[in-house]
């Protein structure tokens, strides 16, 4: 599971365009402790994903949106929610 959501974790940085350096910087944390994240090393504290200040940060400085096409429409159409239950 760790390695599950470590290579997840690496997979959108990526898809970012960011260096392990440039998101360990947007989320404040170490970037040697980023790679053990992304390696499923060491567990990710389930505060650091869910905080949403952290994740408003990371989007204001990566210029990332939500797309249909990338799997998120249910991030930015409300309805589709209630329709996946």
């Amino acid at each position: 599971m760790l390695e599950e959501i470590g290579a997840r974790i690496r997979d959108l940085r990526e898809i970012a365009e960011l260096s392990s350096e440039d998101a360990a910087k947007g989320i404040v944390i170490d970037p040697e402790l980023l790679v053990r994240y992304e390696s499923g090393e060491v567990n990710v504290p389930m505060g650091e994903l869910s905080d949403i200040g952290t994740i408003k940060k990371l989007i204001e400085k990566t210029g990332f949106s939500f797309r249909r096409d990338m799997g998120q429409n249910f991030l930015i159409n409300p309805s589709v929610c209630p329709k996946m239950a």
